[in-house]
């Protein structure tokens, strides 16, 4: 397999590529090239991140529960950050050391390898230096601020009877994992430990 990741015009997120591939018959057995571009460097980063836990990460189980916290959680594990942190932070950061001194808008392109499949992605090199970022939490945010930024939008007060509504469309059981959920920002099974979620997610 082959994916393209580019930075031009927009595509969506990613579930739209990991559905058409899992929809793929199980004797489907030719090379298969993806292309996926967006404009925005919010989305392309993102996706970069989904794409190299599951190139990296040689548990496939792991990288999907890596990649849905990285998705929808507030916080993430000791181990999914030090995924983050020592195995693709620093596949950027190579990337970063040797294009020093391009033009920022000269386009670059890295190809990486991972057995029998590679990623390219190509970014201005503005859009590579800002990408390394994207791994680390910001100065200062601890799990109880990273908590009270994701209250204070999910939360607010203006927006309760929305909240209430959709509580109310759903079956009870649903609807309590809904309100844990929207309350703890960690999406594990209703009832789960999340002692182990203390890192802010980046």
């Amino acid at each position: 397999m082959f994916v393209l990741l580019i930075s031009t015009i927009a595509s969506g997120d990613l579930r739209n590529v990991v559905l058409s591939v899992a929809s793929l018959p199980r004797t489907y057995q030719s090379p298969l090239n993806i292309v996926i571009n967006d404009r925005e460097i919010d989305i392309v980063a993102r996706n970069l991140v989904f794409l190299l836990i599951m190139f990296v990460e040689e548990d496939p189980h792991t990288a999907a529960e890596y990649m849905l916290h990285v998705w929808y959680s507030a916080l993430v594990t000791e181990a999914c950050y030090n995924v983050l942190q020592k195995k693709l932070k620093p596949l950027i950061e190579d990337v970063c050391d040797k294009i020093v001194g391009r033009p920022n808008r000269s386009l670059l392109g890295k190809t990486w390898t991972f057995g029998g499949s590679s990623l390219r992605l190509v970014l201005t090199r503005e859009a590579w230096v800002k990408l390394p970022s994207y791994f680390d939490v910001p100065n200062g945010m601890t799990k109880e601020t990273a908590q009270a930024v994701r209250q204070a939008v999910v939360n607010v007060p203006s927006r309760v009877d929305y909240v209430d509504r959709a509580v109310l469309m759903r079956p009870p059981h649903l609807g309590l994992g809904m309100i844990d959920f929207r309350n703890h920002g960690v999406l594990v099974p209703f009832g789960q430990s999340r002692d182990a979620f203390i890192v802010p997610n980046p």
